[in-house]
Protein backbone atom coordinates (compact mmCIF):
# COMPACT_ATOMS: atom_id res chain seq x y z
CA UNK A 1 0.00 0.00 0.00
CA UNK A 2 1.76 3.17 -1.28
CA UNK A 3 1.55 6.56 0.71
CA UNK A 4 -0.47 7.97 -1.55
CA UNK A 5 -2.96 6.52 -0.92
CA UNK A 6 -3.00 7.41 2.41
CA UNK A 7 -3.74 10.92 1.99
CA UNK A 8 -6.90 9.67 0.40
CA UNK A 9 -9.36 11.33 2.55
CA UNK A 10 -7.92 14.69 3.82
CA UNK A 11 -9.96 16.72 2.05
CA UNK A 12 -13.04 14.32 1.21
CA UNK A 13 -15.76 15.12 3.77
CA UNK A 14 -17.16 18.33 0.89
CA UNK A 15 -18.08 16.65 -2.14
CA UNK A 16 -19.34 20.03 -3.27
CA UNK A 17 -15.85 21.03 -5.82
CA UNK A 18 -13.69 23.95 -4.55
CA UNK A 19 -14.73 26.56 -6.76
CA UNK A 20 -12.97 30.60 -7.35
CA UNK A 21 -15.61 33.28 -8.92
CA UNK A 22 -14.02 36.77 -10.59
CA UNK A 23 -15.09 40.02 -10.72
CA UNK A 24 -18.34 41.60 -12.20
CA UNK A 25 -17.67 42.77 -15.29
CA UNK A 26 -13.92 41.55 -15.37
CA UNK A 27 -12.67 38.66 -16.98
CA UNK A 28 -14.52 35.48 -15.38
CA UNK A 29 -13.57 31.64 -14.47
CA UNK A 30 -14.36 28.93 -12.01
CA UNK A 31 -13.13 25.95 -11.59
CA UNK A 32 -13.87 22.97 -9.34
CA UNK A 33 -10.99 21.07 -8.61
CA UNK A 34 -11.98 18.06 -6.50
CA UNK A 35 -8.61 16.76 -4.61
CA UNK A 36 -7.42 13.26 -5.86
CA UNK A 37 -7.41 9.96 -3.77
CA UNK A 38 -4.84 8.26 -5.74
CA UNK A 39 -4.19 6.52 -8.87
CA UNK A 40 -1.33 4.53 -10.00
CA UNK A 41 -2.58 3.49 -13.14
CA UNK A 42 -1.75 4.91 -16.08
CA UNK A 43 -4.48 7.60 -17.92
CA UNK A 44 -7.04 5.17 -20.00
CA UNK A 45 -9.04 7.32 -22.03
CA UNK A 46 -10.75 4.38 -23.53
CA UNK A 47 -13.38 4.64 -20.50
CA UNK A 48 -16.22 7.25 -21.14
CA UNK A 49 -17.02 9.38 -18.50
CA UNK A 50 -21.04 9.33 -18.92
CA UNK A 51 -23.43 10.22 -16.37
CA UNK A 52 -25.11 7.09 -15.97
CA UNK A 53 -25.56 5.79 -12.23
CA UNK A 54 -25.67 1.88 -11.92
CA UNK A 55 -27.94 1.79 -8.64
CA UNK A 56 -26.70 -1.37 -8.02
CA UNK A 57 -23.47 -0.15 -7.33
CA UNK A 58 -24.69 1.67 -4.00
CA UNK A 59 -26.01 -1.55 -2.91
CA UNK A 60 -22.99 -3.35 -4.16
CA UNK A 61 -20.94 -0.65 -1.77
CA UNK A 62 -23.49 -1.68 1.62
CA UNK A 63 -23.34 -5.39 1.02
CA UNK A 64 -19.29 -4.78 1.34
CA UNK A 65 -19.02 -2.63 4.28
CA UNK A 66 -21.02 -5.63 5.77
CA UNK A 67 -18.14 -8.01 5.01
CA UNK A 68 -15.35 -5.89 5.82
CA UNK A 69 -16.79 -5.17 9.24
CA UNK A 70 -17.44 -8.86 9.49
CA UNK A 71 -13.82 -9.62 8.77
CA UNK A 72 -12.71 -7.11 11.07
CA UNK A 73 -14.91 -8.46 13.61
CA UNK A 74 -13.56 -11.89 13.58
CA UNK A 75 -9.77 -10.25 13.32
CA UNK A 76 -8.18 -13.72 11.65
CA UNK A 77 -4.83 -12.52 10.03
CA UNK A 78 -5.67 -15.29 6.97
CA UNK A 79 -8.20 -12.78 5.84
CA UNK A 80 -6.16 -10.45 5.69
CA UNK A 81 -5.44 -10.72 1.14
CA UNK A 82 -9.25 -11.27 1.49
CA UNK A 83 -9.62 -8.23 3.35
CA UNK A 84 -7.27 -6.10 1.08
CA UNK A 85 -8.84 -7.23 -2.05
CA UNK A 86 -12.47 -6.16 -0.75
CA UNK A 87 -10.75 -3.27 0.76
CA UNK A 88 -9.78 -1.62 -2.96
CA UNK A 89 -13.02 -3.01 -4.43
CA UNK A 90 -14.66 -0.56 -1.88
CA UNK A 91 -12.06 2.41 -3.31
CA UNK A 92 -13.32 1.85 -6.66
CA UNK A 93 -16.53 1.68 -5.97
CA UNK A 94 -16.61 4.79 -3.99
CA UNK A 95 -14.36 6.63 -7.00
CA UNK A 96 -16.90 5.26 -8.98
CA UNK A 97 -19.74 7.10 -6.54
CA UNK A 98 -17.39 10.37 -6.66
CA UNK A 99 -17.41 10.63 -10.41
CA UNK A 100 -21.27 10.06 -11.25
CA UNK A 101 -21.96 12.68 -8.71
CA UNK A 102 -19.76 15.06 -10.50
CA UNK A 103 -20.79 14.07 -13.91
CA UNK A 104 -24.94 14.51 -12.56
CA UNK A 105 -23.45 18.14 -11.85
CA UNK A 106 -21.86 18.84 -15.11
CA UNK A 107 -24.94 17.41 -16.81
CA UNK A 108 -27.10 19.92 -15.16
CA UNK A 109 -24.61 22.75 -15.85
CA UNK A 110 -25.19 21.98 -19.48
CA UNK A 111 -28.56 22.32 -19.02
CA UNK A 112 -29.91 23.78 -16.31
CA UNK A 113 -33.45 22.40 -16.74
CA UNK A 114 -32.91 19.14 -16.12
CA UNK A 115 -33.71 19.24 -12.19
CA UNK A 116 -33.31 15.75 -11.80
CA UNK A 117 -29.90 15.63 -12.81
CA UNK A 118 -28.96 18.15 -9.78
CA UNK A 119 -31.05 16.15 -7.31
CA UNK A 120 -29.44 13.28 -8.44
CA UNK A 121 -26.24 15.48 -7.75
CA UNK A 122 -27.02 16.23 -4.34
CA UNK A 123 -28.23 12.88 -3.56
CA UNK A 124 -24.97 11.06 -5.07
CA UNK A 125 -23.49 13.83 -2.96
CA UNK A 126 -24.77 13.00 0.13
CA UNK A 127 -24.16 8.95 -0.38
CA UNK A 128 -20.09 9.97 -1.19
CA UNK A 129 -20.17 11.81 1.92
CA UNK A 130 -22.06 9.03 4.14
CA UNK A 131 -19.40 6.59 2.42
CA UNK A 132 -16.14 8.38 2.66
CA UNK A 133 -16.79 9.02 6.64
CA UNK A 134 -17.33 5.61 6.87
CA UNK A 135 -13.93 4.86 5.30
CA UNK A 136 -12.30 7.81 7.18
CA UNK A 137 -13.70 5.74 10.49
CA UNK A 138 -12.67 2.54 9.97
CA UNK A 139 -8.46 3.41 10.11
CA UNK A 140 -8.67 3.46 13.80
CA UNK A 141 -10.63 0.06 13.22
CA UNK A 142 -7.72 -1.31 11.06
CA UNK A 143 -5.16 -0.06 13.06
CA UNK A 144 -6.63 -2.03 16.39
CA UNK A 145 -6.87 -5.52 14.28
CA UNK A 146 -4.17 -8.06 13.48
CA UNK A 147 -4.35 -6.17 10.38
CA UNK A 148 -3.02 -2.89 11.46
CA UNK A 149 0.67 -3.99 10.79
CA UNK A 150 0.53 -4.52 7.38
CA UNK A 151 -1.95 -2.25 6.31
CA UNK A 152 0.11 0.46 7.70
CA UNK A 153 3.43 -1.26 6.83
CA UNK A 154 4.35 1.33 4.22
CA UNK A 155 4.55 4.75 6.10
CA UNK A 156 6.21 6.32 9.28
CA UNK A 157 4.90 7.29 12.70
CA UNK A 158 3.85 10.39 11.91
CA UNK A 159 1.48 9.39 8.73
CA UNK A 160 -0.05 6.69 10.81
CA UNK A 161 -0.55 9.39 13.79
CA UNK A 162 -2.05 11.70 11.17
CA UNK A 163 -4.52 9.20 9.63
CA UNK A 164 -5.41 8.19 13.19
CA UNK A 165 -6.56 11.47 14.32
CA UNK A 166 -8.10 12.03 11.67
CA UNK A 167 -10.62 8.63 11.89
CA UNK A 168 -10.86 9.90 15.42
CA UNK A 169 -12.25 13.22 14.36
CA UNK A 170 -15.06 12.17 12.22
CA UNK A 171 -17.33 11.32 15.35
CA UNK A 172 -21.18 11.55 14.52
CA UNK A 173 -21.15 14.97 16.10
CA UNK A 174 -19.29 16.55 13.30
CA UNK A 175 -20.43 14.48 10.51
CA UNK A 176 -24.38 15.94 11.39
CA UNK A 177 -22.42 19.46 11.43
CA UNK A 178 -20.57 18.74 8.13
CA UNK A 179 -24.52 17.59 6.50
CA UNK A 180 -25.70 20.65 8.16
CA UNK A 181 -23.43 23.27 6.41
CA UNK A 182 -23.81 21.54 3.33
CA UNK A 183 -27.50 21.85 3.35
CA UNK A 184 -26.64 25.80 3.70
CA UNK A 185 -24.57 25.68 1.00
CA UNK A 186 -26.93 24.06 -1.27
CA UNK A 187 -29.47 26.78 -0.13
CA UNK A 188 -27.15 29.53 -1.12
CA UNK A 189 -26.14 28.12 -4.40
CA UNK A 190 -30.15 28.42 -5.48
CA UNK A 191 -29.99 32.26 -4.46
CA UNK A 192 -30.21 34.68 -7.46
CA UNK A 193 -28.13 37.48 -7.80
CA UNK A 194 -28.65 40.46 -8.79
CA UNK A 195 -26.80 43.76 -8.38
CA UNK A 196 -27.53 46.09 -5.50
CA UNK A 197 -30.32 43.11 -5.04
CA UNK A 198 -30.75 43.66 -0.97
CA UNK A 199 -32.93 40.75 -0.83
CA UNK A 200 -30.14 38.69 -2.10
CA UNK A 201 -27.47 40.10 0.39
CA UNK A 202 -29.37 40.01 3.49
CA UNK A 203 -30.41 36.41 2.56
CA UNK A 204 -26.66 35.16 1.60
CA UNK A 205 -25.12 36.87 4.84
CA UNK A 206 -27.98 35.17 7.02
CA UNK A 207 -27.30 32.00 5.40
CA UNK A 208 -23.21 32.69 5.71
CA UNK A 209 -23.75 33.61 9.54
CA UNK A 210 -25.04 29.73 9.72
CA UNK A 211 -22.52 28.29 7.87
CA UNK A 212 -19.92 30.01 9.77
CA UNK A 213 -21.19 28.42 12.87
CA UNK A 214 -21.14 24.90 11.81
CA UNK A 215 -17.49 25.75 10.38
CA UNK A 216 -16.56 26.58 13.81
CA UNK A 217 -18.42 23.70 15.58
CA UNK A 218 -17.07 21.03 13.18
CA UNK A 219 -13.50 22.82 14.15
CA UNK A 220 -13.83 22.80 17.74
CA UNK A 221 -15.18 19.37 17.69
CA UNK A 222 -11.55 18.10 15.27
CA UNK A 223 -9.36 20.19 18.28
CA UNK A 224 -8.37 23.18 16.30
CA UNK A 225 -9.39 26.93 17.74
CA UNK A 226 -11.44 27.84 14.82
CA UNK A 227 -11.92 27.04 11.43
CA UNK A 228 -9.80 29.33 9.47
CA UNK A 229 -7.25 27.11 11.18
CA UNK A 230 -8.98 24.03 10.49
CA UNK A 231 -10.00 24.88 6.92
CA UNK A 232 -6.02 25.37 6.14
CA UNK A 233 -4.62 22.08 6.90
CA UNK A 234 -8.29 19.80 7.06
CA UNK A 235 -9.55 21.25 3.82
CA UNK A 236 -7.11 22.40 1.56
CA UNK A 237 -4.09 20.30 2.87
CA UNK A 238 -2.12 23.92 2.96
CA UNK A 239 1.85 24.44 4.05
CA UNK A 240 1.27 27.69 5.23
CA UNK A 241 -0.64 28.91 7.87
CA UNK A 242 -3.04 31.86 8.18
CA UNK A 243 -0.76 33.71 10.14
CA UNK A 244 1.60 33.28 7.17
CA UNK A 245 -1.42 34.45 4.99
CA UNK A 246 -1.65 37.81 7.54
CA UNK A 247 2.06 38.26 6.43
CA UNK A 248 0.98 38.03 2.91
CA UNK A 249 -1.31 40.93 3.40
CA UNK A 250 0.72 43.27 4.78
CA UNK A 251 2.84 42.53 1.41
CA UNK A 252 -0.45 42.92 -0.66
CA UNK A 253 -0.84 46.44 1.01
CA UNK A 254 3.05 47.08 0.56
CA UNK A 255 3.06 46.31 -3.05
CA UNK A 256 0.25 44.68 -4.93
CA UNK A 257 -1.88 47.92 -4.44
CA UNK A 258 1.01 50.32 -5.42
CA UNK A 259 1.42 48.09 -8.32
CA UNK A 260 -2.85 47.97 -9.40
CA UNK A 261 -2.27 51.94 -8.84
CA UNK A 262 0.39 51.93 -11.28
CA UNK A 263 -1.17 50.49 -13.35
CA UNK A 264 -4.45 52.21 -13.09
CA UNK A 265 -2.59 55.27 -14.01
CA UNK A 266 -0.94 53.64 -17.15
CA UNK A 267 -4.12 52.89 -18.51
CA UNK A 268 -5.89 56.06 -17.45
CA UNK A 269 -3.11 57.92 -19.97
CA UNK A 270 -4.07 55.37 -22.60
CA UNK A 271 -7.52 56.36 -22.98
CA UNK A 272 -6.35 59.88 -24.26
CA UNK A 273 -5.10 58.35 -27.50
CA UNK A 274 -8.56 56.70 -28.95
CA UNK A 275 -6.29 54.59 -31.13
CA UNK A 276 -4.49 52.89 -28.80
CA UNK A 277 -7.34 52.56 -26.74
CA UNK A 278 -9.35 51.11 -29.95
CA UNK A 279 -6.36 48.65 -30.86
CA UNK A 280 -6.15 47.36 -27.35
CA UNK A 281 -10.03 46.83 -26.86
CA UNK A 282 -9.96 44.32 -29.76
CA UNK A 283 -7.04 42.36 -28.43
CA UNK A 284 -8.83 41.99 -24.89
CA UNK A 285 -12.15 41.06 -27.18
CA UNK A 286 -10.05 38.66 -28.84
CA UNK A 287 -9.43 36.94 -25.61
CA UNK A 288 -12.73 37.29 -24.28
CA UNK A 289 -15.32 36.92 -26.33
CA UNK A 290 -17.46 33.74 -27.15
CA UNK A 291 -15.16 31.23 -29.57
CA UNK A 292 -15.75 28.32 -31.33
CA UNK A 293 -12.82 25.29 -31.42
CA UNK A 294 -13.83 24.91 -35.04
CA UNK A 295 -13.04 28.81 -35.57
CA UNK A 296 -10.05 29.23 -37.44
CA UNK A 297 -8.63 31.93 -35.75
CA UNK A 298 -9.06 30.35 -32.09
CA UNK A 299 -8.00 27.16 -33.09
CA UNK A 300 -5.09 28.77 -34.78
CA UNK A 301 -3.54 30.47 -32.38
CA UNK A 302 -3.69 27.66 -29.92
CA UNK A 303 -2.42 25.13 -32.43
CA UNK A 304 0.89 27.74 -32.45
CA UNK A 305 0.63 28.08 -28.76
CA UNK A 306 0.69 24.71 -28.66
CA UNK A 307 3.62 23.76 -31.25
CA UNK A 308 5.81 26.31 -29.77
CA UNK A 309 5.20 24.92 -26.02
CA UNK A 310 5.82 21.33 -27.71
CA UNK A 311 9.17 22.97 -29.07
CA UNK A 312 10.71 23.37 -25.98
CA UNK A 313 9.97 19.96 -24.57
CA UNK A 314 5.89 20.42 -24.08
CA UNK A 315 4.88 17.04 -25.43
CA UNK A 316 2.48 16.28 -23.01
CA UNK A 317 1.15 19.67 -22.98
CA UNK A 318 0.53 19.57 -26.90
CA UNK A 319 -1.05 15.78 -26.64
CA UNK A 320 -3.16 16.75 -23.66
CA UNK A 321 -4.49 19.93 -25.87
CA UNK A 322 -5.43 17.81 -28.59
CA UNK A 323 -7.04 15.50 -26.58
CA UNK A 324 -8.93 18.07 -25.17
CA UNK A 325 -10.01 19.46 -28.71
CA UNK A 326 -11.15 15.92 -29.87
CA UNK A 327 -13.67 15.73 -26.53
CA UNK A 328 -16.63 17.00 -27.62
CA UNK A 329 -18.02 16.48 -23.69
CA UNK A 330 -15.41 17.59 -21.79
CA UNK A 331 -15.38 20.80 -24.20
CA UNK A 332 -19.04 21.46 -24.72
CA UNK A 333 -18.89 24.20 -26.92
CA UNK A 334 -20.71 25.00 -29.87
CA UNK A 335 -20.59 26.67 -32.94
CA UNK A 336 -24.30 27.61 -32.97
CA UNK A 337 -24.41 30.29 -29.77
CA UNK A 338 -28.25 30.02 -29.86
CA UNK A 339 -27.47 26.77 -28.21
CA UNK A 340 -25.59 26.93 -25.03
CA UNK A 341 -24.36 25.37 -21.50
CA UNK A 342 -26.73 27.27 -19.41
CA UNK A 343 -24.67 27.10 -16.24
CA UNK A 344 -22.31 30.29 -16.57
CA UNK A 345 -19.04 28.70 -15.65
CA UNK A 346 -15.81 27.25 -16.04
CA UNK A 347 -14.37 24.51 -14.24
CA UNK A 348 -12.39 21.12 -14.65
CA UNK A 349 -11.90 18.29 -12.40
CA UNK A 350 -10.14 15.26 -12.31
CA UNK A 351 -12.24 11.90 -12.21
CA UNK A 352 -10.91 8.80 -9.87
CA UNK A 353 -12.95 5.99 -11.40
CA UNK A 354 -12.57 7.49 -14.80
CA UNK A 355 -9.24 7.89 -14.57
CA UNK A 356 -9.45 11.59 -16.40
CA UNK A 357 -9.92 15.35 -16.40
CA UNK A 358 -13.17 17.24 -17.42
CA UNK A 359 -13.39 20.19 -18.39
CA UNK A 360 -16.86 22.31 -18.89
CA UNK A 361 -17.01 25.33 -20.29
CA UNK A 362 -20.64 27.42 -19.90
CA UNK A 363 -21.66 29.87 -22.64
CA UNK A 364 -19.34 33.32 -22.48
CA UNK A 365 -16.86 31.23 -20.54
CA UNK A 366 -16.17 29.59 -24.11
CA UNK A 367 -13.34 31.95 -25.27
CA UNK A 368 -9.69 31.87 -25.68
CA UNK A 369 -8.37 33.27 -22.54
CA UNK A 370 -10.38 30.64 -20.23
CA UNK A 371 -9.68 27.96 -23.03
CA UNK A 372 -6.17 28.00 -21.95
CA UNK A 373 -6.37 28.86 -18.42
CA UNK A 374 -8.70 25.41 -18.30
CA UNK A 375 -6.37 23.99 -20.35
CA UNK A 376 -3.44 24.34 -17.72
CA UNK A 377 -5.60 22.15 -15.41
CA UNK A 378 -6.36 19.90 -18.05
CA UNK A 379 -2.65 18.78 -18.86
CA UNK A 380 -1.29 18.93 -15.70
CA UNK A 381 -4.17 16.47 -14.52
CA UNK A 382 -3.59 14.52 -18.02
CA UNK A 383 0.10 14.06 -16.60
CA UNK A 384 -0.99 13.43 -13.35
CA UNK A 385 -5.16 11.38 -13.81
CA UNK A 386 -5.64 11.48 -9.91
CA UNK A 387 -5.14 15.17 -9.84
CA UNK A 388 -3.11 17.19 -6.90
CA UNK A 389 -3.45 17.45 -3.28
CA UNK A 390 -2.39 21.45 -2.91
CA UNK A 391 -5.28 23.38 -4.35
CA UNK A 392 -2.71 26.38 -4.69
CA UNK A 393 -0.63 24.57 -6.85
CA UNK A 394 -3.29 23.42 -9.55
CA UNK A 395 -4.18 27.05 -9.70
CA UNK A 396 -0.57 27.77 -10.90
CA UNK A 397 -0.77 25.29 -13.43
CA UNK A 398 -3.70 27.25 -14.98
CA UNK A 399 -2.51 30.98 -14.57
CA UNK A 400 1.09 29.86 -15.30
CA UNK A 401 -0.60 28.75 -18.88
CA UNK A 402 -2.31 31.82 -19.14
CA UNK A 403 0.60 33.80 -18.42
CA UNK A 404 3.21 31.71 -20.81
CA UNK A 405 1.00 32.53 -23.36
CA UNK A 406 0.72 36.24 -22.84
CA UNK A 407 4.30 36.08 -22.90
CA UNK A 408 3.87 34.40 -26.23
CA UNK A 409 1.74 36.93 -27.96
CA UNK A 410 4.48 39.01 -27.83
CA UNK A 411 6.00 38.21 -31.05
CA UNK A 412 2.85 35.95 -32.44
CA UNK A 413 0.02 38.35 -32.38
CA UNK A 414 0.55 42.03 -30.39
CA UNK A 415 2.96 44.34 -31.17
CA UNK A 416 5.27 47.11 -29.83
CA UNK A 417 3.49 49.69 -26.81
CA UNK A 418 -0.15 47.90 -27.62
CA UNK A 419 1.38 44.80 -26.30
CA UNK A 420 1.91 47.04 -23.56
CA UNK A 421 -1.11 47.69 -22.67
CA UNK A 422 -2.86 45.36 -23.16
CA UNK A 423 -0.61 42.89 -20.54
CA UNK A 424 -1.03 46.39 -18.11
CA UNK A 425 -4.40 45.79 -18.48
CA UNK A 426 -4.64 42.02 -17.79
CA UNK A 427 -2.81 41.95 -15.05
CA UNK A 428 -4.51 45.31 -13.79
CA UNK A 429 -7.76 43.12 -13.72
CA UNK A 430 -5.62 40.03 -11.65
CA UNK A 431 -4.10 42.86 -8.92
CA UNK A 432 -7.51 44.06 -7.93
CA UNK A 433 -8.81 40.37 -7.65
CA UNK A 434 -5.43 39.52 -5.71
CA UNK A 435 -6.45 42.18 -3.17
CA UNK A 436 -10.26 41.06 -3.24
CA UNK A 437 -8.87 37.42 -2.54
CA UNK A 438 -6.46 39.20 0.40
CA UNK A 439 -9.50 40.96 1.84
CA UNK A 440 -11.78 37.84 1.68
CA UNK A 441 -9.14 35.81 3.23
CA UNK A 442 -8.55 38.53 5.75
CA UNK A 443 -12.30 38.60 6.17
CA UNK A 444 -12.67 35.59 6.84
CA UNK A 445 -10.12 34.66 9.18
CA UNK A 446 -11.55 38.00 11.08
CA UNK A 447 -14.88 36.36 11.28
CA UNK A 448 -14.15 32.97 12.54
CA UNK A 449 -11.79 34.55 15.08
CA UNK A 450 -15.08 36.51 16.47
CA UNK A 451 -17.88 33.98 16.39
CA UNK A 452 -19.66 36.52 18.43
CA UNK A 453 -20.44 38.69 15.11
CA UNK A 454 -23.96 38.43 13.53
CA UNK A 455 -25.33 38.58 9.34
CA UNK A 456 -25.35 42.29 10.12
CA UNK A 457 -21.75 42.97 10.84
CA UNK A 458 -20.05 41.11 7.94
CA UNK A 459 -20.19 43.93 5.53
CA UNK A 460 -18.70 46.65 7.93
CA UNK A 461 -16.09 43.96 8.57
CA UNK A 462 -15.16 43.27 5.27
CA UNK A 463 -15.05 46.89 4.62
CA UNK A 464 -12.57 47.54 6.99
CA UNK A 465 -10.51 44.79 6.21
CA UNK A 466 -10.45 46.63 2.76
CA UNK A 467 -9.39 49.39 4.45
CA UNK A 468 -6.33 47.87 6.29
CA UNK A 469 -4.93 46.77 2.92
CA UNK A 470 -5.19 50.55 1.58
CA UNK A 471 -7.50 49.43 -1.34
CA UNK A 472 -10.52 51.53 -0.69
CA UNK A 473 -10.26 54.34 -2.85
CA UNK A 474 -8.60 51.79 -5.80
CA UNK A 475 -11.70 48.91 -5.42
CA UNK A 476 -14.33 51.67 -5.04
CA UNK A 477 -12.82 53.06 -8.80
CA UNK A 478 -12.96 50.21 -10.29
CA UNK A 479 -15.54 47.83 -9.25
CA UNK A 480 -19.15 47.83 -10.85
CA UNK A 481 -20.60 46.94 -7.25
CA UNK A 482 -19.94 47.95 -3.54
CA UNK A 483 -16.79 46.15 -2.45
CA UNK A 484 -18.45 45.27 0.55
CA UNK A 485 -21.03 42.99 -2.06
CA UNK A 486 -18.08 41.19 -3.36
CA UNK A 487 -17.90 38.81 -0.46
CA UNK A 488 -21.52 37.66 -1.06
CA UNK A 489 -20.56 36.35 -4.12
CA UNK A 490 -17.64 34.82 -3.49
CA UNK A 491 -17.02 32.83 -0.20
CA UNK A 492 -20.32 31.85 1.10
CA UNK A 493 -20.01 28.72 -0.53
CA UNK A 494 -16.38 28.32 -0.77
CA UNK A 495 -14.97 29.19 2.82
CA UNK A 496 -11.50 29.78 3.09
CA UNK A 497 -10.50 29.20 -0.32
CA UNK A 498 -9.53 32.68 -2.21
CA UNK A 499 -6.16 32.85 -0.74
CA UNK A 500 -5.62 30.19 -2.99
CA UNK A 501 -6.06 32.77 -5.91
CA UNK A 502 -3.29 35.16 -4.54
CA UNK A 503 -0.72 32.39 -3.96
CA UNK A 504 -0.53 31.11 -6.87
CA UNK A 505 -0.76 34.27 -9.17
CA UNK A 506 2.64 35.64 -7.76
CA UNK A 507 4.70 32.45 -9.31
CA UNK A 508 2.55 32.50 -11.96
CA UNK A 509 3.18 36.25 -12.83
CA UNK A 510 7.10 35.39 -12.33
CA UNK A 511 6.79 32.64 -15.09
CA UNK A 512 6.06 35.59 -17.05
CA UNK A 513 8.85 37.91 -16.15
CA UNK A 514 11.11 34.90 -16.54
CA UNK A 515 9.81 34.49 -20.06
CA UNK A 516 10.30 37.78 -20.83
CA UNK A 517 14.49 37.16 -20.22
CA UNK A 518 14.33 33.01 -21.39
CA UNK A 519 10.82 31.59 -22.73
CA UNK A 520 12.69 28.04 -22.74
CA UNK A 521 13.89 28.53 -19.20
CA UNK A 522 10.44 29.64 -18.04
CA UNK A 523 8.38 26.84 -20.43
CA UNK A 524 10.84 24.23 -18.55
CA UNK A 525 10.22 25.48 -15.42
CA UNK A 526 6.68 25.70 -15.93
CA UNK A 527 6.28 21.97 -17.04
CA UNK A 528 8.28 20.89 -14.05
CA UNK A 529 5.13 21.87 -11.91
CA UNK A 530 2.67 18.99 -13.15
CA UNK A 531 5.76 16.55 -12.48
CA UNK A 532 5.32 15.71 -9.05
CA UNK A 533 3.47 12.96 -7.14
CA UNK A 534 -0.14 14.21 -6.23
CA UNK A 535 0.49 14.67 -2.47
CA UNK A 536 3.35 17.07 -3.26
CA UNK A 537 3.31 20.33 -1.24
CA UNK A 538 2.77 23.46 -2.95
CA UNK A 539 6.39 25.00 -1.40
CA UNK A 540 8.12 21.99 -2.35
CA UNK A 541 7.07 22.47 -6.25
CA UNK A 542 7.60 26.07 -6.43
CA UNK A 543 11.09 25.68 -4.65
CA UNK A 544 11.59 22.18 -7.04
CA UNK A 545 10.72 24.25 -10.29
CA UNK A 546 12.48 27.41 -9.73
CA UNK A 547 10.06 29.44 -8.11
CA UNK A 548 9.69 32.39 -5.69
CA UNK A 549 7.39 31.50 -2.83
CA UNK A 550 4.62 34.27 -2.54
CA UNK A 551 5.56 34.97 1.28
CA UNK A 552 9.01 36.03 0.34
CA UNK A 553 8.89 39.89 -0.26
CA UNK A 554 11.69 39.86 -3.18
CA UNK A 555 9.59 38.18 -5.64
CA UNK A 556 6.90 41.45 -5.00
CA UNK A 557 10.01 43.73 -5.36
CA UNK A 558 11.41 41.87 -8.83
CA UNK A 559 7.61 41.91 -10.72
CA UNK A 560 6.97 45.33 -9.40
CA UNK A 561 9.82 46.52 -10.96
CA UNK A 562 9.61 45.16 -14.37
CA UNK A 563 6.26 46.29 -14.70
CA UNK A 564 6.96 50.06 -13.13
Amino acid sequence: MKKRILALFLVLVMLTLTSCTTLVGLSSDRQFLQNALVADQELDLSKDPLYDFDERIGAQIEDRFEILDEILEKNSLFRYFNFLELYNQQMGDIFYLSDQANLAFITYCMDTSKEKAFEDYQNLSELYTDHSTRMIRMYRTIHESIFGFLFFSSMDGAEVDELLTLSDSYSDEIVELIKERDDYVQEYQTLTYAQYDNEYLEQSAELYEKIVKCNNQIAVAAGYENYADYAYEMVYARDYSTDDAKELHKMVKEHIVPLSNTLNSRLTRMTADPFKTSQVGEKIEMLRSPASLSSVSTSTKMDQYYDHLDSFGGSREKLAYQQWKDEAFVCSVYDDYKTHNTYQAAFTTALRYYNKPVCYHGYGYNNLSTYIHEQGHYAAFFKTPSGYESLDLCEVHSQGNEWLFYSYMDNEILFDDIYDYTISYILFEQTIYFVLSAACDSFEQYVYEHPELTAKDYDDVFDRCVEELGATKLLEENLSMDPSDYWHQAIVGNSMYYISYAVSLVPSIELFVLSKDNYEDAAKTYFALSEYEYDVGFAKALEGAGLSSPFDEEVYVKIKEYFA
